[in-house]
């Protein structure tokens, strides 16, 4: 059986996870225009940010398919200017206009 000490040391490490988690989304999503390459931001929305992952949609599949080349500079500029690995992996997505 853990100590009381331990089980609650670990409940808190979750819940300061969990809550620098929704900062850094909530970061990333407000300050979109300059966290992210000028590229990104002229052509893509960020949709959301959730365990490490950015979903970020895009006009249309040509954009997207230059793009998804260039995400590690996506990463690299929101990850250096949060100072931390908010971004691990960025999904694309195109918006279906109708």
């Amino acid at each position: 059986m853990k100590p009381i000490a331990q089980i609650l040391e670990s409940v808190v490490e979750h819940l300061v996870d969990q809550r620098q988690s929704s900062t850094s989304s909530l970061t990333v999503l407000a300050n979109w225009e300059t966290l992210a390459p000028p590229v990104w931001s002229e052509h893509g929305r960020p949709i959301r940010l959730e365990d490490g992952e950015l979903v970020v949609a895009l006009p249309d599949g040509a954009t997207a398919s230059l793009l998804r080349f260039r995400v590690g500079e996506l990463m690299d500029a929101i990850n250096g200017a949060l100072e931390t690995a908010a971004v691990t992996t960025v999904r694309v997505i195109t918006e279906r206009t109708r």
